[in-house]
């Protein structure tokens, strides 16, 4: 149980790489909270779980989310070891000249503007644990 005794926080947690994460880092040992736009299939892995995962609604786009999210980690848990910043989308895809603006920008958003915010938050508290790994 290499993670035992570990906090994690996986966003884009509730499908995918972020699920298969979540389940292999619960066989590790780890208590997780499971942060996600998919409210059903969040809570459903969650409670497939158990008691060492919480699922935590989080747009990570949203800076007030992407906050609450880290802060329920440590309430909950005591601590936050890890953060995996694994949320995000294919995409806007084809020519350049047929690329939608907002489309663009929603991309950027999610893969790189919420990748911020979860390094931002979480290193707050992981520089007063002076441990932690995102």
């Amino acid at each position: 149980m290499r993670l035992n005794g570990k906090v994690a926080v996986i966003t884009g947690a509730a499908s995918g790489i972020g699920k298969a994460t979540v389940e292999r880092f619960a066989e590790e040992g780890a208590r997780i909270v499971i942060g996600d736009i998919q409210r059903e299939l969040g809570e459903e892995l969650s409670a497939t779980i158990g008691d060492s995962a919480l699922f935590q609604y989080c747009d990570v786009t949203d800076e007030d989310h992407v906050k609450e999210l880290m802060s329920v980690a440590v309430s909950t848990f005591g601590r936050l070891d890890i953060v995996m910043n694994n949320a995000g989308i294919v995409g806007s895809r084809g020519p350049i000249s047929s690329v939608e603006a907002s489309e663009f920008k929603a991309t950027l958003d999610i893969l790189l503007y919420g990748t911020f915010l979860g390094i931002k938050h979480a290193s707050t508290y992981m520089e007063k644990q002076k441990s932690g790994s995102i």
